[in-house]
């Protein structure tokens, strides 16, 4: 998919940088979180990313959230090996239900299992077979049923709606994943391709320069960065949409809460000045953000039901 970004956001304690001002000095609390998703509402921004943590378990995380926000897709990240599969499918469903449609699971790719969990024997060490096994149980759900059909499965790699990827040969993965859809007989475009980047802005050009330097030392996890004036990183994400190299990205900023403040009121106005985001949400759904159809199947009268039911509990702005 090209021509608008799609964008969502990781909101973690501590941002790249962890300056004093990060929210990570005050504790990130549950409203702190909320006032956060809020934000990221008004904006208009595809999703919001919750981080697994010792602090907060996900789906109550994500429940307490959707009760607070309206539009916004808020996605938890969940091991695929230390939970089952029956229990993570149902909590994770009737959470994206109650939302009308607004859950997605990330599969944790770097378990914490020995700081969250302990150790122990892992009844899914296939982190496949665990994502097989809760789609089928989603696919199987005649109740309930929300109306994007189940909640949008993010992934580093393999069979997902969405596809997270870090700096490194992002291109080739991209293009290798819609070469490998187009041989399966499948649209190349129910795939989104999000990138984490991380977003440092400057005021000027020459305080860019000077950022620049100190950048290469920051711990960002193998994340692209991005860094100057606003009109500087919006060519930098213009580029990348236009070349193909992602459909979005998921931004990390540099500190919270100010990082954020400053993408929001400084290169969001310039991305839709340029036509590359949207002023307001065209959708009720994480997948309808997102550009992606309803899974095949899902289209049942329940889902249809839910949907009619979600559409008149709230007149539709932009």
């Amino acid at each position: 998919m090209t021509g608008r970004l799609r964008l969502a956001i990781t909101v973690s304690a501590a941002g790249i940088v962890g300056r004093a001002e990060s929210i990570a000095a005050h504790g990130l609390d549950v409203d702190r979180y909320a006032q956060i998703a809020r934000r990221a509402e008004a904006a208009a921004l595809d999703a919001v990313f919750l981080p697994d943590s010792p602090a907060h378990e996900p789906t109550t995380l994500l429940a307490a959230l959707a009760a607070v926000t309206d539009r916004i897709g808020l996605i938890g990240t969940l091991s695929a090996a230390h939970n089952d599969p029956l229990e993570l499918a149902r909590r994770v469903a009737d959470t994206d239900y109650l939302s009308s449609g607004r859950i997605g699971w990330r599969v944790a790719e770097n378990e914490l299992a020995g700081r969250l969990y302990g150790t122990g024997p892992e009844s899914f060490p296939d982190r496949s077979a665990f994502v097989d096994s809760v789609l089928r149980r989603w696919h199987d759900r005649t109740e309930l049923r929300s109306p994007q059909g189940h909640p949008v499965v993010v992934r580093g790699s393999g069979d997902a709606d969405v596809v997270l990827v870090d700096g490194r040969g992002i291109h080739d993965h991209r293009q290798g994943l819609r070469e490998a859809l187009r041989a399966q007989g499948r649209d190349p475009d129910s795939v989104v391709v999000l990138q984490n980047i991380a977003v440092v802005l400057s005021a000027t050009d020459a305080e860019a320069e000077e950022i620049a330097p100190a950048l290469d030392d920051l711990d960002t996890g193998g994340h692209a960065v991005v860094a100057g004036t606003p009109i500087r990183v919006a060519d930098e994400l213009e580029e990348r949409l236009r070349q193909g190299r992602a459909d979005g990205f998921n931004v990390l900023p540099d500190v919270l809460p100010s990082g954020f403040d400053a993408f929001t009121e400084h290169l969001l106005p310039e991305l839709r000045r340029r036509g590359l985001f949207r002023t307001g949400y065209e959708s009720r759904t994480l997948r309808g953000h997102l550009g992606l159809a309803i899974p095949a199947g899902a289209d049942s009268p329940q889902v249809r039901t839910a949907s009619l039911t979600a559409r008149s509990r709230r007149p539709v702005t932009a």
